[in-house]
């Protein structure tokens, strides 16, 4: 048997910093939420690469004494807790004495801290655990901690660090989380010298939501209140227009902590039932307030997650806020100008359509435009063609589209507004009209970008939109695949960006909604630099834009649909791998009829 051996300090220590810094967004998390407890009105975040070169957090706190500099960087050390009893009451956002301590060990980490008391600042520098320096300096009052290599001395997990884009991203989300939590403190965010999100700290939360996701986000809000018990519920919802693809932008604060919780999530959501359609989610951004001995922020160490004593009181509080709020307001929804009626068109009526939308740019430029550096625009030069049809491989496609096999094919009738029947031959051919529709769209847009034929269809006036941080992470890593396929995107200031055209088959849906869907929705592996898994990843969602099951077809318009289906080389599957079509025999039909056995 192994001889048993007690663990070293700087092993002990390694182990505590990777439960709790897995990447620099967690270091910045740990040291902004010791700012916010120092009772700073501003703090300014900065980094370098991604965080892991270098990171900055400067605030206008209270500060630390002298003679407790060392001491903040001992294991398990603070100042919110002096015995288990305080562990029920706790309102701090960190409490644990871990954060100083485990960051301090896995970097080149360097404080100057000053209270107001104090004729000079201290400056304290640890490197992966070890003191290097303490020494008066001069500084204004507050603290500053600056963190350099991030996992220098733990290759292991530096090598499982993403992409610098990536990690700022990360970093970029969380302080947007800690904006919306504290709208009393002046937050700024810089990554690479570039400012990407400010607040005032005027205490207005609709300010910081503003700042955070923008006008059309903002306009939309409806202010939310609501009360039961130890529970206070304030802040704001979206109207149900204001739907998205995932949770993301569902926000919750839990006595000023950025929380992910399933009980409230479910609350939310059966506050909007009947308001918003099947797999969508609204925007929240709700502060709840609770007796902080009813709730328990100590089951992760990142206290992202917490317990209710209470869950009911909670869901019922958070519901009847929400449905409350819903029901008191107007909700007409505003006609979309550029919203059309979706049908599926002939070949000629394609053609038509594609060589008008590209007259305009025929008669603006005489060749392609240079693209403008930091734009992400795509403009046809020429009048393009409809891409030639697929040739047809199959010996049962090529019959099943012959003329004289027509008019054995037929379609007899449509099942739940979704599926069309086509008998065939002894055999009943079901349709998904949607997944068909996805299908088609997805191989006719990648054979134009093979082509080089994307068609741009412009937009006047151009749409404004205002990008997360993830949406900017995906804008910057892949917009020349979306110019590829047909997107004119360009910076517009301050997180913002135009779009001045989409693919022209896309025309008939609202350009905001379009991109922001396809941001939402598709995987995009930003590790790798490929621009034709990108495109795969933004065709394929974006035939989110195909007909929806209910959508109404007229049998011809379904006609045309299943004949450029049997065209493809794989007619049998969407491009998310769902099947397209379902056969059924005359001899499946007999058998269950009994007629045979």
């Amino acid at each position: 048997m192994p001889e048993i051996r007690q663990l070293s300090k700087e092993t002990i220590d390694r182990i505590a910093a990777g439960e709790c810094i897995e990447r620099p967004a967690a270091v910045v998390k740990e040291l902004v939420e010791n700012a916010i407890d120092a009772g700073a009105h501003a703090v300014t975040v900065e980094i370098r690469e991604g965080g892991s070169a270098m990171l900055r957090v400067t605030d206008d706190g209270c500060g630390i004494a002298p003679d407790e500099v060392r001491c903040a960087f001992l294991p398990h050390a603070t100042s919110k807790l002096t015995q288990a009893e305080d562990l029920s009451h706790i309102l701090t956002l960190g409490f644990r004495g871990e954060a100083l301590s485990s960051i301090a060990a896995v970097s080149k980490t360097e404080m100057i801290t000053k209270r107001a008391e104090d004729a000079a600042a201290t400056r304290y520098t640890v490197w992966g655990g070890a003191e290097q320096s303490l020494e008066e300096v001069g500084a204004p009052d507050g603290t500053t901690v600056i963190v350099r290599d991030l996992f220098y001395n733990t290759p292991a997990r530096l090598k499982f660090l993403r992409t610098s884009m990536t990690e700022a991203a990360h970093i970029g989300s969380l302080m947007e989380m800690m904006a919306l939590s504290h709208p009393e403190i002046a937050f700024q965010f810089l990554s690479g010298g570039q400012a990407k999100l400010m607040t005032n700290g005027s205490g207005s939360l609709r300010d910081v939501i503003y700042a955070v996701y923008g006008r059309s986000v903002t306009s939309e809000l409806l202010p939310a209140e609501g009360e039961e018990g130890a529970v206070r519920i304030s802040g704001f919802i979206a109207k149900p227009s204001v739907m998205r693809s995932n949770r993301q932008f569902e926000n919750y604060f839990i006595n000023g902590r950025y929380v992910k919780n399933a009980v409230i999530s479910r609350a939310v959501e059966e506050g909007y039932s009947g308001r918003l359609m099947q797999r969508s989610y609204p925007f929240t951004c709700l502060v709840i307030s609770i007796d902080p001995e009813e709730i328990d922020v100590n089951v992760h160490p990142a206290k992202m997650e917490v317990r209710f004593s209470d869950e009911q009181a909670v869901y019922r509080a958070v519901r009847a806020a929400v449905r409350r709020t819903l029901d008191q307001s107007v909700m007409i929804v505003p006609a979309e100008m550029d919203e059309r009626p979706r049908r599926v068109t002939t070949a000629q009526e394609r053609k038509e359509a594609y060589r008008e939308a590209a007259e305009p740019f025929e008669k603006q430029y005489k060749s392609s435009l240079v693209k403008e550096e930091g734009s992400y625009g795509i403009t046809p030069s020429g009048t393009p063609s409809l891409p030639a049809r697929a040739e047809i491989r199959e010996a049962e496609q090529l019959t099943f589209l012959s003329p004289e096999e027509k008019d054995r094919r037929r379609i007899i009738g449509q099942a739940f507004g979704t599926y069309w029947l086509c008998e065939y031959r002894g055999e009943l051919l079901v349709i998904d009209q949607h997944a068909a529709h996805e299908k088609v769209l997805y191989e006719r847009f990648m054979k134009q970008y093979a082509a080089s034929e994307i068609i741009s269809q412009p937009l006047r006036p151009a749409v404004i939109f205002t990008a997360s941080s993830r949406e900017e992470e995906v804008l910057a890593a892949c917009g020349e695949a979306f110019t590829a396929f047909g997107f004119m995107i360009e910076p517009f200031g301050e997180r913002t960006y135009k779009i001045s055209a989409v693919p022209y088959n896309f025309g008939n849906i609202p350009a905001e909604r379009l991109l922001r869907e396809i941001l939402d929705r598709a995987e995009f592996d930003l590790s790798k630099k490929e621009l034709p898994a990108y495109v795969h990843a933004i065709a394929t969602e974006a035939c989110k834009a195909a007909v929806k099951g209910g959508d109404v077809l007229d049998p011809s318009e379904a006609e045309t649909l299943i004949g450029e289906l049997m065209t493809l080389d794989d007619p049998w599957h969407c491009p998310h791998g769902r099947p397209t079509v379902i056969r059924f025999t005359k001899q499946e039909f007999e058998k269950k009829f009994k007629r045979i056995v």
